[in-house]
């Protein structure tokens, strides 16, 4: 395998495991985690319909609401 297969699987491999990467909100899903104390993937799953645990969700799902990525 070449220098650049082994590149284009590892990015692959990364975007299946952080599927925020693939949005054009994931530099906003890592700045609201980052704030909110929590991974810019638990933002992102957050914003596509995930329950609400506890109270970071919370302060999560009103920040992606302020924001215009959610809405009501």
């Amino acid at each position: 395998m070449g220098k650049n297969t082994v590149s284009k699987i590892v990015k692959r491999i990364s975007i299946m495991l952080h599927p925020y990467r693939k949005s054009p909100n994931a530099a906003t899903y890592e700045d609201i985690g980052e704030m909110c104390g929590t991974t810019p993937d638990r933002v992102y799953q957050i914003a596509h319909g995930s329950h609400i645990r506890n109270y970071e969700d919370s302060v999560t799902l009103t920040e992606l609401k302020r924001r215009g990525i959610v809405r009501d």
